[in-house]
């Protein structure tokens, strides 16, 4: 399962997340928190796909969110998820979305950061 933003990570892990797909010949479900539709497209052929849209006013809290569609789909094995980089200050702050999947996620989750 892949996480998809209105961000530079979000794009970021959907990337990512299509390549390890096409490398591993797994489904890819793509968890689309974004105002648009998602392009996979480029997964090509033999890796199935599906796209999960949340984009409501009660989905705000996308940690919420991503761990609740996780535990809807028993058959995700990994997780991979966009996260940004953060100055001294925002690592302090309680609440990060990243942090808080990656703490309570049942999967594995692949945190990526968008290249410098």
């Amino acid at each position: 399962m892949v996480v998809v933003t209105d961000t530079d990570e979000g794009v970021y892990a959907l990337s990512t997340a299509i390549r390890e797909a096409r490398e591993s010949q797994a489904p890819l479900i793509v968890l689309n928190l974004t105002s648009r539709s998602v392009d996979v497209s480029s997964v090509g052929p033999g890796v199935s796909t599906r796209t999960i849209t949340r984009n409501d006013p009660a989905d705000r809290d996308h940690a919420t969110v991503i761990l609740e569609e996780v535990g809807k789909a028993p058959d995700v094995t990994k997780l991979v998820l966009g996260v940004r980089r953060r100055s001294p200050v925002g690592k302090a702050t309680l609440g990060n979305v990243g942090q808080r999947v990656l703490l309570e996620a049942p999967v594995p989750v692949l945190a990526v950061k968008v290249p410098e």
